[in-house]
């Protein structure tokens, strides 16, 4: 600002002032001064160091995949070459974790600063942080007064982008709903890092913005055994080596379950195999694994966070997966279970798999974490009626009969063919998925296109009997495990009738 005082000539001893160039922030014009005058300038201050990150975990173990290839892309960035890394995987399996650990380890590297924020895509509030909330945040922690902060959200970015121009600055965008809620608060310097943490697998930021994809995979047993250590300590687990081989199992190797379940039992003082017997009944597990003290510690809410935010079509999808047994399925059976065609399915199966409520294994091949299809159960009590189940699983049930009916074909297609009688409404097309007899010089005892049909299992439920909705019990499984050759006395796809595979009265 440039201030100048002049007299003026028409108004005789009276002064003039004008102001000319750029003014940041309140500007004072005086229609007269008399007396003597004093200026105090004040040097601008240092800019503002945030330091934003919340305390990491000390029951951190493990995870030396995911921590090599935040190093590895951080040291190939090579100074004044900032990275966006995506950290994605389902709900409870230590995204935030991981991304707080990672950041603390490497904060020397950033002396300008970190920022944080969680962005509450998945949260018990239910409303996710609006990016101009986010920039309004970050911008004032990097010194600038509140009522200097722009207005408009592109203001704000441009302002926010201005301030970490140059500068080493590690940002942390936790718990993104997704990319459109993370493209304007990354960085524009490349002397800065960003980190963000979603359920979703954020594709679109990995395809427009060269984000470094870090998907989360379940700890093996070793790892995830060491989180129940951590609560309680290495003596009482090997004391009870057995029982907590179980809890590692009926908690699906998630970290949240497993870390409930040893605050479980380091506050009350219970044993091990105590804890085993509330996990063993799967109607109780998901009720098992809460410490009502806090939705973050009830691993139905937390995963009720993600259901929530599915449109209606892949939330049915994913209730309905509640009902088949074994633990994968094929794009055929969700389609059947759905009364969908295939391309459909594969639609809906897309949005679960982006969510990360679904993986998929193999091209069209899927699994649902165990905990996860107990949720589905659940959901299945409030959100379909007993017809609608009992109706998905007579389609299901033919799809099965179907699918072993053509794999016993495609091993001996000399047998007299079998008689499946299918239910109305299902579909032989999406029934009868296409199989290839092995090559006469086959070496596997197990080969690819075989493996598919060694899970098929024909299921009985007590909801085709009238019972709970949400709840299958398994009591017969026809596997096609059969080799080459080997002649069965009777079909393999024709139940028994004393069996609970027998379909009700319609």
């Amino acid at each position: 600002m440039i201030a100048q005082v002049s007299p003026s000539a028409s108004s005789g001893d009276k002064s003039t002032n004008e102001l000319s160039g750029s003014v940041h922030g309140p500007a004072i014009q005086a229609g007269s001064i008399s007396g003597g005058v004093q200026i105090h300038w004040q040097e601008p201050s240092a800019p503002v160091v945030p330091r934003q990150l919340p305390p990491a975990t000390s029951r951190f173990i493990g995870r030396k995949g995911a921590l090599s290839a935040l190093d590895k892309a951080l040291d190939e960035g090579g100074p004044g070459l900032g990275a966006i890394y995506a950290i994605s995987g389902m709900a409870g399996i230590g995204k935030t974790t991981l991304a707080l650990h990672w950041a603390h380890r490497v904060s020397h590297r950033f002396p300008h600063g970190h920022l944080y924020v969680n962005l509450r895509g998945f949260d018990p509030g239910g409303a996710p942080v609006a990016p101009s909330d986010a920039l309004k945040g970050f911008i004032a922690a990097l010194g600038i007064r509140p009522d200097n902060i722009p207005f408009e959200v592109d203001d704000r970015i441009a302002l926010y982008r201005s301030l970490l121009d140059g500068r080493r600055v590690l940002v942390i965008l936790d718990n993104a709903l997704g990319t459109d809620q993370v493209r304007p608060l990354l960085p524009g310097s490349p002397t800065c890092t960003a980190i963000v943490t979603s359920r979703n697998k954020l594709g679109a930021l990995v395809a427009d913005h060269g984000a470094v994809p870090v998907a989360m995979k379940l700890p093996g047993r070793r790892e995830a055994a060491k989180i129940l250590v951590r609560h309680l300590n290495n003596e009482r687990v090997e004391a009870e080596r057995s029982a907590a081989a179980t809890l590692v199992e009926l908690c699906g190797r998630l970290p949240l379950a497993l870390s409930i379940v040893g605050a479980r039992a380091a506050i009350y003082n219970w044993s091990l195999e105590s804890l085993t017997e509330d996990l063993r009944s799967e109607r109780d597990r998901l009720y098992a694994l809460d410490l009502h003290d806090s939705e973050t510690t009830n691993v139905a809410s937390v995963f009720s966070w993600s259901y929530r935010n599915l449109s209606p079509g892949p939330a049915r999808l994913f209730r309905l997966l509640g009902l088949a047994s074994g633990p994968e399925i094929s794009l055929a059976g969700a389609a059947s279970l759905a009364d969908k065609s295939l391309l459909h399915a594969r639609q809906l199966l897309g949005v679960l798999v982006e969510a990360n409520l679904v993986s998929e294994v193999t091209r069209d091949r899927f699994r649902v974490h165990d905990l996860l299809r107990t949720f589905a159960a659940d959901q299945l009590e409030h959100d379909e009626t007993a017809e609608s189940c009992r109706e998905a699983l007579l389609r299901f049930h033919d799809f099965l009969l179907r699918a072993a009916d053509a794999a016993d074909r495609a091993i001996a297609p000399n047998r007299p063919a079998s008689t499946c009688r299918l239910l109305p409404g299902a579909s032989p097309r999406q029934c009868s998925p296409p199989m290839k007899r092995p090559s006469a010089g086959s070496k596997s005892s197990t080969p690819a296109w075989w493996r598919p049909c060694t899970m098929l299992c024909v299921t009985g439920s007590t909801r085709m009997r009238g019972g709970s909705p949400g709840r299958s019990a398994s009591t017969s499984t026809a596997a096609v495990t059969r080799p080459t050759g080997c002649t069965p006395a009777k079909p393999a796809c024709k139940p028994r009738r004393d069996s609970a595979t027998v379909r009700p009265k319609r």
